[in-house]
């Protein structure tokens, strides 16, 4: 596993709401060496993350989630455990605290035939060929 922590860089000027989110998040990434997946994601907000200047929403500092994921029968990267810890303020009013944790367990492998054909509509004429170009 490679490993890297990661943490805002100030001087970073951040435009679009994906590079503002990014830009206060602080954490750690354990990437697998042979395949350079995300196997391990811990990452927290290092200050509050307001959404329309606070009026909507107030991300709190603190904020944090972890996420993890295997490579599940030699083919493909799946979700094994995804935890979040998490403080939010909406429209100034109501403040939430909010906990939740999830695993994923028992994939199972599914083999799935699909055999699609096209007919021609109901009640319609034979047509005829197309014509060659001269």
């Amino acid at each position: 596993m490679l490993v890297f922590d990661f943490e805002p860089n100030p001087e970073f000027k951040a435009h679009t709401l994906e590079e503002k989110v990014v830009q206060k998040l602080a954490g750690v990434v354990w990437i697998d060496e042979k395949t350079h997946d995300v196997a391990r994601l811990e990452a927290y907000f290092v200050g509050d993350m307001k959404f329309a200047g606070g009026l909507l929403a107030n991300l709190q500092k603190g904020t944090s989630f972890v996420f993890e994921q295997a490579f599940t029968n030699d083919e493909v990267w799946l979700p094994t455990y995804m935890e979040a810890h998490v403080g939010v303020r909406v429209l100034l009013v109501k403040g939430f605290k909010v906990n939740v944790v999830t695993r994923y367990s028992d994939y199972k492998r599914f083999n799935v035939e699909t055999l699609s054909t096209i007919a021609k509509p109901k009640g319609a004429e034979p047509s005829d060929p197309p014509a060659k170009p001269d």
